[in-house]
């Protein structure tokens, strides 16, 4: 999905979704753009939107054929003129449905009526709410739904864009609603760590490592050495470089690695460029070995560097 908020996403007011496969509009109206596209989006995922037409493309076309876009933003209008300005961009497009997802020329509220007891109506909300999210299968599908929009370009690009800037980033923390989402952007966010590629040559780009490291079975503190440079690779894992963009690991010369020595407990000094591939040929922990190589500590298990006199 294509996001047009052009800075207002938490305002109230007119926007149109387009299938950019077929040109097809929806127009509405929204208390809170951000806010409708949520309600849209649940109802479109879970096969229940009210629309049949937009609920059959968005089967057929998939959510990445959309683009969500703000016309016009009716700050200090009321709810009833905010649907009057909403009915005359809805007598634009209408055409009894060819072209316009709308079913009718009017304009219809979707945000109910005010409720005579707030402060209940906010607690059985709230209620809901919390056992809709304590089921696992909620949960597991959320967590889904996480994951994929993370590892869309489009997002991470997004993403790199905000966490590049405090201005950016304090304003997009704003627009969280609770501690605990505050904290997971907070850390999803907290740095941009960089390309990778992988030991089949798949390029991937690094936003959290936790979760990066979580999903491909690796150990973060084998990782963070490579990032930072300190090493050449981790299990075949290394660092972005285009000339090795589509090379699976195995046949790469390690000539970008740094030649090094190590002497083993006997005195024997050995001379290699794969930390990696040494460590598993003399069952060797790589991070306490590049420990060693950066005289950060003496030695692992009896091995050292050749002006070490153990």
């Amino acid at each position: 999905m294509e996001y047009k908020y052009e800075g207002d996403s938490l305002k109230s007011g007119i926007y149109k979704l387009t299938n950019k496969l077929n040109g097809r509009i929806y127009i509405g109206s929204a208390k809170e753009f951000k806010r409708r596209w949520t309600q849209h989006s649940y109802s479109l995922r879970n096969q229940k939107h009210s629309n049949k037409f937009l609920q059959a493309d968005f089967n057929k076309c998939g959510e990445e054929a959309f683009v969500f876009e703000v016309i016009e933003v009716t700050e200090g209008k009321t709810k009833e003129e905010r649907l009057l300005v909403e009915e005359e961009y809805i007598k634009q497009y209408y055409d009894s449905g060819d072209m316009c997802y709308n079913l009718c020329s009017k304009a219809i509220s979707r945000e109910g009526y005010p409720s005579k007891d707030p402060e209940k109506t906010r607690q059985k909300q709230s209620e809901a709410q919390r056992k809709r999210y304590e089921n696992p299968e909620t949960k597991q599908k959320q967590s889904d739904i996480s994951k994929a929009i993370w590892q869309r370009p489009e997002h991470i690009e997004k993403m790199k864009a905000i966490a590049s800037s405090p201005e950016k980033l304090e304003k997009f923390r704003k627009t969280c609603h609770t501690k605990e989402s505050k904290r997971k952007v907070g850390e999803q966010l907290a740095k941009y760590w960089g390309k990778i590629i992988s030991p089949t040559g798949d390029i991937y780009d690094v936003m959290n490592l936790n979760r990066f490291c979580e999903e491909h079975g690796l150990i973060k503190q084998s990782m963070i050495p490579v990032f930072k440079g300190e090493v050449y690779q981790a299990l075949g894992w290394r660092l972005y470089d285009e000339t090795l963009v589509g090379v699976p690991y195995s046949a790469v010369e390690h000539q970008k690695g740094k030649e090094f020595e190590i002497v083993s407990p006997n005195g024997t000094v050995y001379r290699s460029r794969n930390v990696w591939e040494f460590c598993r040929v003399h069952d060797l922990q790589q991070g306490n070995l590049n420990k060693v190589l950066l005289g950060k500590r003496k030695s692992h298990k009896g091995w050292h560097l050749p002006d070490n006199s153990l």
